[in-house]
């Protein structure tokens, strides 16, 4: 394995999140030279490479299209999604950039059939994986050239889930004495069941190489006039340094710890919290539960809108109250779990309970008595019964539970895309979200014309004012002067904003990431609950 001398140096072991924890350092993008002689020809080589793989996908869409549009949900939509699958493969064979694609498509079930999403899916948590050698030999450095046995209990070699950039092993650490134990989570002694995630070999030089080329293109477009006032060069360079940020998991494990200090207080809402980490290992808590993606092919269930609620909340808390938004938040990166919290003891339980332990006084009988009083959460097996269970069984499983207390909590995995608001963004973008909520678009125009980057150049401020304020009577009218999901189609507004930006000259940045994670959520809560109106929560945190 290529090993950085920089992981020698930055393997650390758990701490405690500070209280004041500030962003994490994060190291500036250095792309390699297009005019080093390898670099040049790494990017011949790349481009030739992805021609041969995306050419024939662009070619047999058309008769894919002509034989097979709105027959997608017959009995035969295996055979008529031969074209979906073929682009997933290409899109596997493309790497990790284009996994990244193949997974936010994934999630816009408005926009795409749900046959098509469905493959596509696939490319969230099930793409080819790396060997486990590899794993084991960047795992035995990050604990000191200790072999796998003497790190762990047990150690799965087939990895659990497989992304983009990495992959994740379960296994079960150790005890020792020297592992320091978070005492403010729900953390057990060691032995501790742990998640390990290890960069894929390789990726730092396939990414850079795929971000060299998407920042040529930026650069190409940027030259055009009309690009100008669509700031694509600064959105290029904000995209890059998101996709950089994945590729050091040292910068996962400070995210985690992060958003696990901001949600301390919300028990529908859990992180995992990081135990071992340098730049391409992170060893975090395992955390059972259903992926949700899992949940949306075999919905509706009794709890969608009781998830939707709970992530579009947490949405919400993290831009307008925390200003640390998780950007990647594509249901193969989302747990299910489920927890069940009893009601306050009476003074009869509690009385009960003190006789039943002096009646029998073993350590059986008092752990039993006490966890009645205790939050628990849903046992694995029972979990994995349900994800075996025919898909026509799921929603009486779920309605037992439902009916048993049982409530859904969300695990939010894979940290690493993380974005941050500028301060004159995120006062802006709150103004923005209160005139949206009275559906007043000459303000919201407004705002975009006073934090434009150049107000000298904006055309017909006036125009643009008009024009915005017809998008949101549009959008008053369509909706009923509600904002339901299912009347919400934010790449179309997107679409609208962002040619009002071209046609007025109005320039702005540093909402790419912002936008592609709106988009995200609303594709997933429009699949779990459509007629969520997001007055309520948009109007408890601004």
């Amino acid at each position: 394995m290529e090993e950085s001398h920089d992981d020698k140096l930055v393997s650390v072991s758990q701490t405690t999140p500070s209280a004041e924890l500030g962003p994490a350092p994060i190291p500036a993008v250095q792309l390699p030279s297009l005019w080093s002689p390898m670099t040049l020809l790494r990017v011949c080589y790349r481009i030739i490479t992805l021609t041969l793989l995306l050419t024939p996908v662009v070619l047999t869409f058309p008769i894919w299209w002509f034989f097979n549009r709105g027959r997608l949900e017959t009995k035969k939509g295996e055979l008529r999604t031969w074209w979906v699958r073929y682009l997933a493969w290409s899109l596997q064979r493309c790497g990790g950039l284009f996994i990244k694609l193949g997974q936010w498509m994934s999630s816009r079930g408005d926009l795409l059939p749900p046959a098509v999403c469905a493959v596509l899916a696939r490319l969230q948590n099930k793409v080819k994986p790396h060997s486990a050698a590899h794993s084991k030999a960047a795992i035995s450095a990050l604990y000191n050239g200790a072999s796998i046995e003497e790190i762990f209990m047990e150690f799965d070699d087939a990895p659990v889930g497989v992304g983009a950039v990495a992959q994740v092993h379960r296994g079960i650490l150790r005890p020792t004495n020297d592992r320091p134990v978070d005492t403010s989570t729900t953390i057990a002694s060691p032995p501790l069941e742990v998640a390990i995630k290890v960069l894929h070999p390789n990726i730092h030089q396939r990414i850079s190489t795929d971000l060299l080329l998407v920042t040529l293109f930026g650069n190409f477009l940027s030259m055009f006039p009309a690009a100008k006032y669509l700031s694509i060069r600064e959105e290029v360079a904000n995209f890059t340094q998101m996709m950089h940020n994945q590729l050091d998991l040292r910068l996962e494990a400070h995210n985690l710890q992060v958003f696990a200090k901001n949600f301390k207080d919300v028990p529908a809402v859990e992180f995992p919290t990081p135990i071992e980490w340098n730049e391409r290992v992170l060893v975090e808590t395992f955390h059972p539960g259903l992926l949700l993606r899992e949940v949306l092919d075999n919905g509706p269930t009794p709890y969608d809108h009781m998830i939707a609620q709970a992530g579009v909340t947490a949405f919400m808390q993290m831009i307008l109250h925390d200003n640390f938004f998780h950007s990647d938040l594509h249901p193969g990166n989302i747990l299910l779990t489920f927890t069940h919290t009893p009601h306050p003891a009476s003074f009869a339980e509690q009385a009960g309970a003190w006789f039943s332990t002096k009646i029998d006084p073993s350590p059986s009988t008092r752990v039993a008595t006490q966890a009645l009083f205790q939050t628990r959460t849903l046992d694995p097996d029972t979990l994995d019964n349900l994800r075996r269970a025919p898909q026509d069984s799921w929603t009486p499983i779920l309605s037992r539970l439902k009916k048993n207390g049982f409530v859904p909590r969300l695990v939010i995995l894979d940290a690493g895309m993380v974005g941050v608001l500028t301060d004159d963004n995120l006062r802006n973008m709150k103004a923005a979200f209160l005139a949206g909520l009275e559906f007043d678009g000459e303000r919201i125009a407004e705002l975009l014309l006073t934090r434009s980057r150049h107000p000298e150049g904006v055309r017909d401020p006036d125009g643009a004012k008009r024009t915005l304020g017809k998008i949101m009577d549009d959008l008053k009218i369509d909706t009923g002067g509600q904002l339901p999901l299912s009347r919400i189609h934010s790449a179309d507004i997107i679409t609208r904003v962002s040619d009002l930006l071209r046609t007025h000259h109005i320039s702005l940045d540093g909402f790419a990431s912002l936008f592609v994670c709106c988009v995200l959520v609303e594709g997933v809560g429009r699949r779990l609950h459509a007629d969520m109106d997001l007055v309520q929560p948009l109007s408890e945190y601004l």
